[in-house]
């Protein structure tokens, strides 16, 4: 497939995905469909088939158990989103999304967080409901991985450094 598209048969390489797809060691890895997406024609015809593979990809992975914690390659996740916002598939990056970090139990990290924001503020969903639930998450995954060792770090400097000031202005 890879050497198809780099030869520029995108539309033979997809045919080859599909026909993958229906083999029992078939896995769907958002890194294939990342670089499908990437090297998809700039037309009408290109973007309605990046939607589809989109499609296809999360029902795959319904199909197979959903987004399991632990067992997906987050920057693989990003990799794809990050290539669904350069081809100006904002729904399709939200569905992505969506269906592993919002509702679908898989850890996405920080990194995540900043593609989907401003990807979506790029498109032109950075007012809309979307942006607001990408903070969101952003906000609870930070309370919810800041360590509490490293807040106590952060106290014990800001009261040393008071202390310092203290004894210089004394």
């Amino acid at each position: 497939m890879a050497e198809l598209q780099r030869q520029g048969h995108w539309s033979l390489a997809l045919a080859a995905l599909h026909v993958a797809r229906d083999e029992p060691w078939y896995r769907p890895d958002p890194a294939l469909y990342a670089t499908f997406v990437s090297s998809s024609p700039a037309s009408e015809d290109g973007a309605a088939a990046v939607d589809a593979l989109v499609e296809a990809f999360l029902e795959e992975k319904e199909r197979g158990g959903g987004f399991v914690e632990g067992e997906e390659d987050v920057y693989k996740l990003t990799r794809l989103v990050r290539a669904l916002v350069a081809k100006g598939r904002a729904r399709a990056a939200w569905r992505v999304y969506e269906a592993a970090g919002g509702m679908g139990g898989c850890e996405v990290d920080e990194y995540m967080y900043r593609v989907m924001a401003r990807g979506m503020k790029r498109l032109g969903l950075g007012g809309g409901e979307e942006a607001a639930e990408v903070k969101a998450d952003f906000r609870e995954w930070e309370a919810r991985t800041s360590s509490p060792a490293g807040d106590l770090l952060d106290e014990m400097r800001a009261r040393e450094e008071q202390h310092k000031c203290r004894l210089t202005v004394n």
